[in-house]
């Protein structure tokens, strides 16, 4: 899991891109994605994270390397966007697991009763 620094409040939380569970803030531009890709253990050390932390929830806010923001904003700009070909893929993968866990499950009473009859 990622520890990130919410770019809005400074709360901590788990993941660059997910909404804060403490403001609710959740980037939506590319560069606030960088920027909330840049406050995470990737790229920041505890003390680094804790001192981004720090600074956000005093009001001062991060100094953040523009060279590194806009970089990381065209990457997420260029980023190839999943086609709907991936998403039936993940469905149909999802619902295959679905079913070998109620199989797994059916087997396991099926089991379960021959062995207390």
């Amino acid at each position: 899991m990622t520890a990130s620094v919410c770019t809005s409040c400074g709360a901590m939380k788990i993941g660059a891109l997910t909404r804060c569970t403490k403001c609710k803030f959740e980037a939506s531009t590319h560069i606030e994605r960088a920027k909330a890709l840049l406050l995470t253990d990737h790229h920041l050390d505890r003390a680094g994270l804790a001192a981004a932390s720090a600074a956000i929830l005093s009001g001062a806010g991060v100094q953040y390397d523009e060279d590194k923001v806009a970089e990381l904003a065209a990457s997420i700009a260029n980023a190839p966007v999943p086609s709907g070909i991936g998403i039936v893929m993940l469905s149909v993968g999802f619902l295959v697991a679905l079913g070998m866990v109620g199989l797994m499950l059916v087997l396991l009473i099926r089991w379960g009763v021959s062995l207390a009859g």
